[in-house]
């Protein structure tokens, strides 16, 4: 602001040569007041963390663990893929679009290991076991000098245009479905596996030099990291990224390099300058040492790097010292680092430029001198060590610059430091789908107009997504639909026992194991007197319950409490449990219901899922389709006698639609009209199985006049056994059967 103002008014009064004075006033005060923005060092790490598909750009050098998002190398064009859906039955069909893609994408201009994790568009695309989230077929190549050319770009390309990349790693991305990425190729990133373990420093810098460093003299330093990407353009600016936060620094040997650590472990030469500047020419001058204000000193120093414990995300330490300045300084490392080394080094490159404040002048004499710049050395009546960073020669003569440096090692890890909070993508694996075709009663659903067939589909594994649903019919494979919804599957582990299913099941407790430790049961308690008022509905082998309450074990198993048995009109199914039975919670939003052209009611259907996770498909069947479409059977079959001997048959019908009861009249039946099949017969005689009435009727009564039943008891018939069938527009109900004693 002071820039602006300052060069503003210096303009009005002093014309161009006032402005450049008032601008250059206004910024010393601006860097005084608020001072300037942080110096920065080495490479930026987005170079390392952005997909990139342009000509000329560096492929990065990965050592150790890293992640990278490496370059598309090889592409086609979108592929598109259309699937009707629907249709038949006088209803319109649907075609919808689907896109995959097919490319290469480079990763690292050296050998490696293997490919760990994948993210796209910074969501899990492969898991660390190596299941991948969404459909697509992956090669890799890893760069060795012998890797053949891929077949899926040798047959777009021909085999003479199309390169092996030897002695670079990538890969290859077949079939890769888009619809989760926008119809989009999506921006990846890879974690690169090379070691199990930490990457020494001298190993890196030997690579990155062809081999020109030489310790063995002085031993293997044993600075190491996770991992490092060298996106540089030449070797010096890979070296000089590589050493910048670290305690090393490169000198001449010979022909060759050797890493120096600066630390009181190395061998130290000592200089007695004032003796040996003295001894042979009075001429020379004493020790200079000069010292910096400490306001020089960046105030802050701060080193961003990657954080392998966050997905390696990039992290940020800090190192911050007392006293005056403003000075900012951050050190950008593309390494892969614990988040307690990164701040022990930090620490130790903010404490190394503070002692290099001090610098020192010192001669000696030439024919004692053994030095080379680089040397790290004490010099007596100093508690400092001393690193010689230029040498000048002059006749007999030699003038040392060098800067003090920590005697002290690297810092320690604090144990109190971490990388911080953030979202971790959640790896789970699909597992084996499990899905199972349910013909369900309008009760549950509501409509009763066409079969309601749903599937309830979902994983043995918490990362379970999604299924193709397919038709077979011979050797013809036909993929009808896709299911997305995660349905609550598991199973009973105990049989039910039969109850009457008029009352409410206080004495069966069925225990539920679901499928994976990620599903759960609403565990609202809605009463036991009213488990409808929740849509607490559950199939369970055949059978159709309600309950009122789930509870929660501990070995994350559910019971059951509070049922109502043969809901929808399964009664028949209550006396034919088993353990080990299928359960399934019938919650609309996580069942996929098929389109009416799927199936034919009447008929048996048989289909097969595959997901990400199945080696070979998943089959389901349905027997018979059509029970939203079958009356409900009577209930409360009742035989009235009257004064005069006579009996009356009668029995309460029931709608297969649901609907509130607000009047206290009957319901709608729902129905083109009311009838009934009855159906009186007896086993007493010795004929056998005798049917004494079948009649249709219209109303849901019968009378038994006194002469008929006289004169069945004069045949020796005293017990008969009615069976009432409602007759539907579409089927015919199960057999309300009930027995009674006619003498």
């Amino acid at each position: 602001m002071a820039t602006l103002v300052l060069s503003t008014v210096g303009t009005i009064f002093g014309g161009p040569l006032g402005g450049a004075i008032g601008s250059f006033i206004g910024s010393q005060l601006d860097q005084a007041i608020i001072g300037s923005g942080p110096d920065r060092e080495g490479a930026r790490l987005a170079e390392v963390s952005v997909q990139t598909s342009s000509y000329g750009t560096a492929i990065p050098q990965i050592f150790g663990n890293m992640r990278t998002a490496g370059s598309v190398i090889w592409a086609t064009d979108l592929q598109e893929d259309s699937n009707r859906e629907g249709g038949g039955k006088g209803r319109p069909s649907t075609v919808t679009f689907s896109y995959s893609a097919n490319f290469a994408v480079a990763l690292s201009s050296r050998p490696i290991a293997a490919v760990g994790r994948i993210w796209a568009d910074g969501n899990l695309l492969r898991g660390a076991q190596g299941d991948f989230k969404s459909e697509t077929q992956f090669r890799l190549y890893t760069g060795t000098e012998n890797q053949s050319i891929d077949p899926l770009i040798a047959s777009a390309e021909g085999i003479a245009n199309t390169p092996a990349h030897r002695g670079i790693s990538y890969a290859v991305f077949e079939n890769m479905q888009l619809e989760n990425f926008g119809n989009r190729i999506p921006s990846l990133t890879f974690e690169i596996i090379n070691i199990f373990g930490q990457i020494e420093i001298i190993s890196i810098a030997n690579i990155l030099t062809q081999g020109l460093i030489d310790n063995s003299e002085n031993g293997q330093q044993n600075f190491s990291i996770l991992g490092f990407a060298a996106s540089h353009s030449n070797s010096r600016e890979a070296i000089e990224s590589l050493l910048s936060p670290l305690p090393l620094s490169l000198r001449a040997k010979g022909k060759n390099l050797e890493l120096v650590a600066h630390n009181s472990d190395q061998e130290i030469t000592a200089i007695d300058a004032p003796e040996a500047a003295f001894q042979n020419d009075n001429r020379l001058e004493d020790k200079q040492i000069s010292v910096l204000p400490l306001n020089e000193v960046a105030k802050e120093y701060a080193l961003r790097y990657y954080e392998p414990s966050r997905e390696y995300q990039a992290g940020l330490q800090n190192s911050r010292r007392p006293g005056p300045g403003r000075r900012n300084v951050t050190i950008d490392f593309p390494a892969a680092l614990h988040a307690a080394d990164a701040n022990a080094l930090v620490s130790h490159k903010h404490n190394q430029d503070i002692f290099a404040r001090q610098t020192l002048s010192i001669n000696v004499v030439r024919n004692d001198a053994n030095h080379i710049s680089g040397d790290i050395v004490s010099i007596a009546g100093h508690m400092n060590l001393w690193q010689i960073t230029q040498i000048e020669q002059d006749l007999g003569l030699i003038t040392l610059e060098l800067r003090a440096i920590p005697r002290n090692q690297l810092s320690q890890r604090a144990s109190n430091i971490t990388s911080g909070r953030s979202i971790i993508s959640r790896d789970e694996q699909a597992g084996e789908t499990i899905f199972h075709l349910l013909d369900l009663p309008a009760f549950t659903i509501g409509n009763a107009q066409q079969p309601n067939i749903a599937i309830a589909s979902a994983g043995t594994e918490a990362g379970w997504r999604s299924a193709t649903i397919f038709n077979r019919e011979g050797s013809n494979v036909t993929p009808i639909d896709s299911v997305n919804r995660v349905s609550n599957i598991g199973q009973i582990t105990e049989a039910m026992r039969p109850a009457d299913p008029n009352i409410i099941d206080y004495a069966n407790r069925p225990q539920i194991r679901l499928l994976n430790d990620a599903m759960r049961l609403p565990l609202s308690d809605v009463g036991n007197d009213s488990p409808f008022e929740a849509p607490n509905f559950a199939m369970i082998g055949d059978e159709i319950i309600a309950f009122s309450s789930a509870r929660l074990n501990d070995d994350d198993s559910y019971t059951l409490e509070g049922l109502c048995r043969g809901v929808g009109g399964t009664e028949a199914f209550i006396s034919s449990h088993q353990a080990d039975e299928r359960f399934v919670l019938l919650d609309t939003q996580q069942l996929k219901f098929l389109e009416s052209a799927e199936y034919n009611v009447g008929q048996s259907l048989s289909l097969e899922a595959m997901g990400l996770g199945d080696e070979t498909p998943q089959t389901a069947n349905l027997s018979s389709i059509g029970r939203s479409l079958t009356p409900l059977p009577p209930v409360h079959g009742t035989i009235i006698d009257a004064q005069d001997g006579s009996k009356s048959i009668k029995w309460i019908r029931r709608s297969r639609v649901p609907a509130p009861w607000s009047d206290g009249v009957d319901i709608a039946l729902h129905e083109d009209s009311e009838q009934y099949a009855l159906q009186i017969s007896s086993d007493e005689r010795a004929s056998g199985s005798e049917l004494l009435i079948d009649e249709t009727l219209s109303r849901s009564d019968y009378h038994l006049s006194q002469e008929q039943l006289e004169q069945w008891v004069n045949l020796g018939i005293i017990n008969i056994t009615i069976s009432v069938v409602q007759i539907g527009t579409f089927a015919r109900s199960q057999p309300l059967i009930f027995q009674n004693n006619i003498k």
